[in-house]
């Protein structure tokens, strides 16, 4: 009997490309050279580099545009240490005054004085407004506290010399008055005393 034929032989279908070897209808990305490295790194790292030109340019922007309200503000808390000081001394001439007219003159300069620091303060706050970088605000809120510190000590260096002023025109209202009383009575005094020679005057022969 004849054999039976041989069966023809079934190759099996080629795998398909997986998803990370093929791209859109299953062809294969070049992945690069990898002796001569991935040139597809290159505009990646071009981009980075422009990028962190323009952040430096801009902190540099940034910078130069805060250095005008940093200085304006410096300038002006030096100028509040100075109106403290000098709100202090008028103060300090003021307790040691003798009557009020002199304390008067004392307690005016020593609210001028706290009205510059007052001033400086409110111009500062303005100009703080203007800063744009952390460490620039930073900086700047330093100067700040230094100078609401200057205009808390002069405010309360001119309550003293308020204090004093009120004593002194109280001691002085208290002797005006007693003066009147003395006076009243002196006239009262005196008034009796004429009576009494009137009186002695007209009982004489």
């Amino acid at each position: 009997a004849d054999s039976p034929a041989a069966e023809p032989e079934v190759v099996p279908p080629a795998a398909p490309a997986s998803q990370d070897d093929a791209g859109d209808g299953g062809v294969l990305e070049d992945d690069g050279d990898p002796e001569h490295g991935d040139v597809t790194e290159q505009p990646i790292s071009a981009s980075v580099n422009a990028s962190a030109s323009a952040a430096r340019e801009n902190m540099r922007r940034r910078l130069e545009q805060d250095a005008g309200p940093l200085e304006e503000i410096r300038q002006l808390s030096e100028n509040g240490l100075s109106g403290m000081d000098a709100a202090v001394n008028a103060s300090n001439d003021a307790k040691v005054s003798l009557t009020s007219d002199v304390c008067t003159t004392h307690v005016n300069r020593a609210q001028t004085a706290v009205d510059a620091v007052l001033g400086a303060l409110s111009a500062a706050r303005d100009a703080f407004c203007n800063l744009l970088l952390p460490q620039s605000c930073a900086v700047g809120q330093e100067h700040m506290n230094k100078l609401a510190e200057a205009a808390g000590t002069a405010e309360a260096a001119v309550a003293d010399a308020l204090a004093h002023q009120r004593e002194l025109l109280h001691k002085e209202e208290e002797v005006a008055a007693a003066a009147v009383e003395a006076a009243a009575k002196l006239a009262e005094a005196e008034k009796a005393e004429a009576e009494k020679r009137q009186a002695e005057a007209r009982k004489r022969p």
